[in-house]
């Protein structure tokens, strides 16, 4: 029992120290592991049924852009800035979803709202940017297809981008999200 409790440490530390600059946790040899089988189980406990990076890819944070755990205690929640060079670059559609802490489990509220995604669609700025508003409630002036529900305590939140496009910087592990910043 001890040796399987210490198997699974190793699985989810795996899985949550493999972050990029911006904190967000990104595999792309999903469905091509080779001998990676510690790699296999982590990505298996937060994303069971992947897609190939050829086909979809998955950006996955628990902590802020500073690093700071993502946590809806804060009232004013945070923001996802997406310069227009940074809009998720998907051939199909791309989306961002939240989630009870690790787990894969959606986020309960009440206005039974569980996406932002690119076929919702949300409303994009001016010069072509756009926000995405991580909050307990839908914050004032914010177009409701840009607000995502959090809870009040811990959670994550994945990035799905689907129709990978060949030799794009999806595919080529170029592409970074920017990081989730905390409104204060």
């Amino acid at each position: 029992m001890a040796g399987a409790r210490r198997a699974h440490k190793l699985i989810l530390d795996r899985y949550l120290t493999h972050l990029g600059t911006t904190n967000w946790i990104h595999f792309t040899n999903i469905g091509n592991w080779g001998d990676h089988i510690i790699e296999r189980s982590s990505i298996t406990e937060f994303i069971q049924y992947g897609n190939g990076i050829s086909t979809a890819a998955y950006y996955h944070a628990f902590r802020d852009g500073k690093g700071v755990p993502l946590d809806g205690s804060n009232p004013h929640g945070y923001v996802l800035k997406f310069p227009k060079r940074k809009i998720p670059p998907a051939e199909r559609f791309w989306s961002i979803t939240a989630y009870t802490p690790e787990s894969i489990e959606l986020v309960n509220n009440p206005a039974n709202k569980y996406v932002v995604a690119s076929y919702t669609p949300p409303r994009y700025n001016r010069d072509g940017s756009l926000d995405v508003y991580l909050a307990t409630e839908l914050p004032k002036g914010v177009p409701m297809a840009n607000w995502l529900p959090i809870p009040r305590g811990p959670f994550n939140i994945m990035l799905r981008i689907y129709g990978v496009k060949a030799g794009g910087s999806v595919a080529t592990n170029t592409y970074v999200p920017p990081g989730i910043e905390r409104i204060r």
